[in-house]
């Protein structure tokens, strides 16, 4: 015959799946805002290349950040 859970073990289980899933939940949207930045960055790297000027990486930091901030507004 098989033993019954407790109500205790029950909740324990429970709480660690809701643990689990903000976890996961979490790290899913720090990867897609990463994904977004990184595609809005590309975006500005085409459009600071069309102007042909050559980039250091603080400039295409600065054009990113407008970007974005442009981005941002747009919503």
């Amino acid at each position: 015959m098989l033993k019954q859970p407790t109500e205790s073990q029950i909740t324990l289980e429970v709480k660690s799946q809701i643990m689990l899933n903000a976890e996961a939940t979490s790290r899913e949207s720090k990867s897609s805002s990463k994904y977004t930045q990184r595609m809005a960055t590309k975006s500005c790297r085409r459009e600071s290349q069309a102007r042909h000027k050559p980039l250091s990486l603080l400039t295409t930091i600065l054009v990113g950040t407008e970007c974005s901030r442009r981005d941002e507004d747009s919503t």
